[in-house]
């Protein structure tokens, strides 16, 4: 009898000790990756859509592109350089069409070591053509720093 009761006693402490250990595990907050940065330059190659634009050394041509493959909360960074182009997006014609909270920040040299907009401008330019930047969604914040928007038309 004293055997199954300390038995008893050992089971009922490890019971006890595993549930204070998975309810601890429940209060700790999920840990998430964070966002990837990605990389943008007119010398870049969007590479037929596939190119994700993660890699600095291989970055997309056009900032749309690495805008649609970055996720809530990136940052894109993109090298000096003029970037043309416009497309339509949700029946809207745009250099850049922004759905997400991402940052969007130029004035980096082109290999992506040095940040400085005066040295490296980074200018949109729709060319007359639509808008150079359009921003769509209600609960999105996106940011744009260290960009000239030019030749917008509605």
């Amino acid at each position: 009898m004293k055997r199954s009761l300390i038995h008893t006693s050992l089971a009922l402490g490890l019971g006890a000790a595993m549930m204070l250990l998975f309810l601890w595990t429940l209060r700790q907050p999920a840990v998430h990756a964070a966002p990837v940065t990605r990389y943008a330059a007119t010398s870049g190659d969007d590479d037929g859509g596939s190119n994700d634009c993660t890699d600095s050394g291989n970055p997309c041509r056009t900032v749309q592109h690495a805008v649609d493959e970055a996720e809530n909360g990136a940052e894109v960074w993109v090298a000096g350089g003029i970037y043309t182009g416009v497309s339509v997006r949700e029946t809207i014609t745009q250099v850049v069409y922004i759905s997400k909270t991402v940052t969007v920040r130029g004035g980096y040299d082109t290999a992506f070591t040095v940040s400085n907009p005066d040295t490296y401008p980074t200018t949109l330019d729709a060319q007359g053509q639509g808008r150079v930047v359009a921003i769509e969604g209600l609960a999105i914040s996106p940011d744009l720093e260290s960009l000239r928007l030019t030749g917008g038309a509605f």
